[in-house]
């Protein structure tokens, strides 16, 4: 099976987002790739301000025009289609996660579990996370769910490593200083408690990072994608590089 993991620029005008979304799916479909992921928030970006009547505006039912168009996209173009995004679902944002099947049919809906992406100030009844793990039974096999900080949760980690999926998805949001050899940084100080949590799930795990191309300040999104099996990274994009990695997943 081949998966293509996007390293998606933040792009906070929906509209603008999916025809970005739309360009990398039609190069993995070109390139005969069964699956595609994007990272957190790729639909609107993850700017969380806590004023409710803001962040209402870049969040999305998933039954939206937007959602319903790449869910018709997976189906014309026969390519399984996973992505972040600010989930409305009864007046209440969620951080979520959604993958459409190469029939377009919803194979995963998760909503994320642990709090990291919300604001200091928020009221209960108007930003929400989920209970459910992250994992289901689909056309590619068996897949757990992890956004961001997920990775983070023992209690997370627990209830995916019980339910023993054949991989994961770990897609993030994830900023980092870029300062002075930050990939040195990132690879020799950062990473290695990424590895340490990929380690206990003990199944291949690809991963994926949102990136600010062209942000001024020195702590912004960073990029990369890694593929991790056995412990290993067997493939990788450096930060602060939009694209896509490519993965081969063959069955163990």
């Amino acid at each position: 099976m081949k998966i293509s993991a996007c390293i998606f620029p933040v792009i906070e005008n929906i509209d603008q987002a999916l025809a970005e979304m739309h360009k990398y799916i039609n190069i993995a479909s070109a390139q005969k790739n069964d699956l595609i992921i994007f990272p957190e928030a790729s639909l609107g970006g993850l700017n969380i301000t806590g004023i409710y009547s803001q962040d209402i505006q870049n969040c999305l039912a998933i039954n939206s025009p937007e959602i319903k168009s790449l869910q018709q996209k997976a189906k014309q173009h026969a390519i399984g289609i996973g992505f972040g995004f600010l989930e409305k679902e009864k007046c209440c944002i969620y951080d979520s996660f959604v993958l459409f099947d190469k029939f377009g049919h919803i194979a995963v809906h998760y909503q994320r579990i642990s709090k990291g992406w919300l604001p200091s100030e928020v009221t209960a009844n108007d930003y929400s996370c989920g209970v459910k793990p992250g994992f289901a039974d689909t056309v590619y096999g068996k897949i757990g769910i992890l956004i961001c900080g997920d990775l983070f949760e023992p209690e997370i980690l627990n209830q995916l490593i019980r339910a023993n999926p054949d991989f994961y998805f770990h897609i993030m949001a994830r900023s980092f200083p870029c300062i002075n050899d930050y990939q040195k940084n990132w690879d020799e100080e950062e990473f290695p408690f990424y590895l340490n949590e990929y380690q206990k799930l003990g199944k291949p795990v690809i991963v994926c990072n949102c990136i600010e191309e062209n942000a001024k300040e020195e702590i912004r999104y960073c990029g990369g994608a890694w593929f991790i099996k056995s412990n290993q990274i067997i493939a990788r994009m450096p930060l602060l590089q939009s694209g896509i990695l490519n993965v081969e997943l063959l069955p163990e």
